[in-house]
């Protein structure tokens, strides 16, 4: 599927993702700062959206194959593991 701007379906909804996670970001600093407690359950309600939407987006993403996990082996894991005690 191709739109008229030339991105792919997998570039806007790798757009979208992006997008999401900023939007996310900038309601979370937000919420920290808010004294009125009616916006900030605004601003928290504002959040839990924006997660809904970031789930959906990498949904479709998963659905189309376009989002590869890779999965750690035993190994790879617990040096991984000991990398992060270390610090």
């Amino acid at each position: 599927m191709s739109f008229s701007n030339d991105l792919t379906e997998k570039e806007i909804l790798q757009d979208l993702i992006l997008s999401e996670n900023q939007l996310s970001s900038s309601y979370n600093n937000s919420i920290m700062d808010i004294d009125c407690p009616l916006l900030r359950n605004i601003f928290i309600n504002c959040q839990t959206n924006i997660q809904w939407s970031q789930y959906l987006i990498k949904d479709a993403i998963d659905r189309r194959g376009w989002h590869k996990v890779k999965l750690v082996s035993p190994g790879d894991k617990e040096k991984i593991m000991n990398k992060v005690q270390l610090n």
